[in-house]
């Protein structure tokens, strides 16, 4: 991880684990957001929808010739 070397472990000669892990979780969250803020969020584009074919018509009644 980053800021843990042996420079900065020496600078600490009474450490709190709690403050360690602390910083910890900073970092995490600083780096989260930096991944955030390179590659925002893009909704995904909707796909057109595919055109729905209209059945034809129905062809019309025959008509039954009457006798008068």
């Amino acid at each position: 991880m980053r800021g843990l070397g042996a420079f900065q472990m020496a600078q600490m000669k009474h450490k709190d684990a709690r403050v360690l892990e602390f910083y910890r979780h900073v970092r995490s969250a600083i780096d989260v957001l930096e991944l955030i803020a390179l590659d925002p969020y893009q909704p995904p584009e909707k796909p057109s929808p595919e055109p729905v074919a209209t059945p034809a018509p129905p062809p019309p009644p025959p008509v039954i010739p009457q006798e008068n």
